[in-house]
């Protein structure tokens, strides 16, 4: 979606992930039963600030942490920098 200016899209970010997120907890469960590491990417707030994060989920469904984008790139079609704070 980074491809325009809208402010409406920011009511989509994640936030308060340490507090049961039903989409991390869903995929936690998924992790464990095959066993599998998962990269979940995610468009994240924390606070006042939003990311473009990627949460690692280890292969026991545990979280392994969190990485968040620093390269946002802003060009000719890309509007990253809009939404995201590197």
């Amino acid at each position: 979606f980074c491809q325009s200016q809208e402010a409406c899209m920011f009511a989509l970010a994640e936030s308060d992930l340490e507090s049961g997120n039903s989409m991390l907890s869903i995929m936690q469960k998924v992790a464990k039963k095959f066993g599998v590491v998962l990269p979940i990417s995610i468009f994240e707030q924390k606070n006042n600030t939003f990311y473009n994060s990627v949460i690692m989920i280890d292969g026991d469904g545990s979280i392994l942490g969190t990485y968040r984008k620093t390269h946002i790139p802003d060009g000719t079609g890309y509007q990253e920098k809009f939404y995201f704070s590197p």
